[in-house]
């Protein structure tokens, strides 16, 4: 008899709007719950649309909007490497406190 896979309930990650400040926490929390759905989210395309559909309102819309047309453009979602990289760059703070 066939398994079937079931979504292992965690806190999804906040809603993500582009604050420079949030981005860390956000990648972060979108890597904890696909890492405990592994069975679920085991495709690239699957992962980076997971973290999309989180992505709401604020400056982060734009983005958003320009990197989905394109990937449904071109049929290519790129790998969550690539994914989380662009969106570190596109939306982290101009200095890190931590490290100034």
């Amino acid at each position: 008899m066939a398994q079937t896979r079931q979504e292992v309930k965690v806190q999804v990650p906040s809603d993500f709007t582009g604050e420079t400040t949030k981005t860390k926490k956000f990648i972060q929390e979108c890597e904890l719950y696909l890492r405990v759905n592994p069975t679920i989210y085991y495709t690239d395309k699957k992962k980076v649309v997971f973290a999309l559909t989180f992505m709401t309102g604020g400056t982060v819309r734009a983005w958003k909007e320009a990197f989905t047309g394109n990937a449904i453009s071109t049929n290519n979602f790129g790998t969550w490497a690539t994914f989380k990289t662009l969106l570190t760059a596109a939306f982290s703070p101009i200095y890190d406190a931590g490290t100034a």
